[in-house]
């Protein structure tokens, strides 16, 4: 949604940090695969051959020194919607997100909010899809 807001250096970060929250609980899925194509097309860069990611450490001290808050904001949002494409938002991605949005100066009651109300928004979005296409 928000993806093209991003630097270009943010996004390449962001595209590593896809990464480690699709294997935050040791699956990654067609669909977390899919969704991290479509964000590459959002973001207009080419999808790697080879998803190989920097170290987390490295990836969110390089995001703490070059991004602001809206950037940041903007990356966990997007990371939220990864980890909940295959609707199994697990206790080890769940660690995942709150670490991550710890380090990078995310409130824990901002991350709850915009999970709450992405998890509304797809809930909609498949509402919607049934009502149109039944």
């Amino acid at each position: 949604m928000f993806l093209s807001l991003l630097k270009p250096e943010e996004k390449e970060l962001f595209l590593d940090l896809c990464v480690h929250a699709a294997n935050a609980n040791e699956v990654f899925s067609e669909s977390e695969k899919d969704l991290i194509h479509t964000y590459c097309m959002e973001m207009e860069i080419n999808v790697p051959e080879n998803l190989m990611p920097h170290e987390i450490d490295q990836i969110i001290e390089k995001l703490n020194s070059t991004s602001d808050m809206r950037s940041k904001k903007i990356i966990i949002l997007e990371l939220l919607g990864l980890v909940l494409v295959d609707k199994d938002y697990d206790v080890k991605e769940k660690k995942f997100m709150y670490q991550l949005s710890n380090e990078l100066g995310i409130q824990t009651d901002v991350l709850e909010e915009m999970s709450a109300k992405l998890h509304s928004y797809l809930q909609l979005c498949e509402e919607l899809g049934e009502l149109v296409l039944k």
